[in-house]
């Protein structure tokens, strides 16, 4: 007995060892550190999702109930019922789920990853949750934010900026292409909400319903440009070196420059205008080897190949000139040297303001040059007429503008300056 309550003791030593050195950053109610681990290196991570049933006397506040399984091991993520669709009597009739930070972060790094549905109960509605809201999902030439975006019935309902597109979704085979880099800038993870227990990423599913997600990187399939038949790894052989065929003779004479501009005609004009041939050709004993490399027979005065200035190259190649600095080349490293383009924008995910209310907000911005102000172009749009957005000022450093509540409800503010943009959901009580 003593010796079973040692092994146990070493046996929990070791879990908690474990999860210390594995786990210590994982948020609770999240994967447990061996499953967050054991998938660092695994190409296709397979998601089973099955929801809470609708009177089976949950907890709503948390994951009970709910069976989450990665690649076939049973996982502890954050869940809950879901707030978004509820019965007559105001109760939820749905769960959600979510991928701890760890897991966030391995697609985050995929080229091309993609979600695949592979099963979903018939007549259940599959959403994707995504509460840092700026990923983005792809099917064929559709774009759209992969917020509140859904599956049900054969059909993807994907949410975009002013509308709704409807797509036919076949099981087990269209893939959604997602792209998470509007939330992973410069390579930093996002700060997930922690009212939603430090995750942003994940699903939502009907109450007694189940579904299969395959998240995979398709960047595999592309044909690195180095494999095309087309491409040489032989490089072009040296000019003017003792590897000089004869056959590159002809080419030398036909691109010399005009005879005014040459040395002495007995050693570099056109064949017609040289001296007799016994005082210019190369003897059958020389080497076509120019005069003054290594190997060459050849005296300079014998030499018929012009000087380092007009080294012969093979047939249909230019011979690189080096000219003199141009003034149009100052103009451009002045007109890049003026050039102070925005590289991070940081923006609150979410106002809420009342109707008739005016609220200013700050968005942070990181440029190339804090001394002076961007060169972007700065667009600060609301996408509904609920509220008003006036005010608008900025420089390297930060951009303001005030938002007034008109009609109560949600809509959205877009901020987009140069190629970054970003997008603040708007409350309106």
């Amino acid at each position: 007995m003593k010796w079973k309550r040692l092994k146990g003791k070493i046996v929990s030593f070791m879990l908690i060892f474990a999860l210390l050195i594995t786990g210590a950053n994982l948020p609770a109610g999240s994967a447990d550190a061996q499953t967050a681990d054991t998938t660092s290196d695994v190409e296709k991570l397979v998601f089973e999702f099955t929801a809470a049933g609708e009177y089976d006397g949950h907890n709503g506040l948390t994951n009970d109930k709910i069976v989450t399984k990665l690649n076939g091991e049973v996982v502890d993520f954050y869940g809950c019922d879901g707030d978004d669709m509820r019965d007559d009597d105001g109760n939820a009739t749905s769960s959600r789920t979510f991928f701890p930070m760890e897991i966030a972060n391995q697609i985050a790094k995929m080229k091309r990853p993609v979600y695949k549905v592979t099963s979903l109960t018939d007549g259940a509605t599959l959403k994707f949750w995504d509460f840092c809201w700026e990923g983005m999902w792809t099917i064929g030439d559709q774009t759209g934010n992969i917020n509140n975006s859904y599956i049900k019935d054969g059909e993807f309902l994907g949410t975009q900026k002013r509308n709704t597109v409807v797509i036919d979704y076949k099981l087990g085979e269209t893939e959604i292409g997602i792209d998470l880099s509007g939330e992973y800038e410069d390579g930093e993870a996002p700060e997930a909400p922690e009212w939603n227990g430090g995750t942003f990423l994940g699903f939502g599913l009907d109450f007694g319903a189940s579904a299969t997600i395959e998240i995979y990187d398709t960047a595999e399939e592309e044909i690195e440009p180095s494999l095309l038949p087309e491409q040489s790894s032989t490089p072009t052989p040296p000019v003017a070196t003792p590897l000089l065929k004869p056959s590159f003779r002809p080419a030398v004479i036909s691109t010399v420059a005009p005879l005014q501009t040459q040395a002495p005609a007995s050693t570099v004009a056109p064949l017609q205008t040289q001296a007799p041939a016994s005082t210019v050709a190369p003897l059958p004993e020389q080497s076509n080897i120019p005069a003054g490399v290594p190997g060459s027979n050849v005296t300079p005065e014998q030499s018929s190949v012009p000087s380092v200035s007009t080294t012969p190259v093979p047939n249909g190649q230019e011979k690189d000139t080096v000219l003199p600095d141009d003034e149009d080349d100052e103009e451009d490293e002045e007109e890049e040297e003026s050039l102070n383009p925005i590289k991070k924008i940081t923006a609150p995910k979410q106002i809420v303001l009342k109707k008739g209310k005016t609220k200013t907000v700050t968005v942070k911005l990181r440029s190339k040059n804090k001394s002076m102000k961007t060169t972007d172009d700065v667009s600060v749009t609301a996408v509904s007429k609920k509220v008003k957005v006036s005010g608008r000022k900025y420089n390297s450093q930060r951009l303001t503008f005030r938002v007034k509540g008109k009609k109560k409800g949600n809509t959205v503010i877009y901020v987009i300056i140069g190629e970054k943009s970003r997008k603040i959901k708007v409350i309106c009580l």
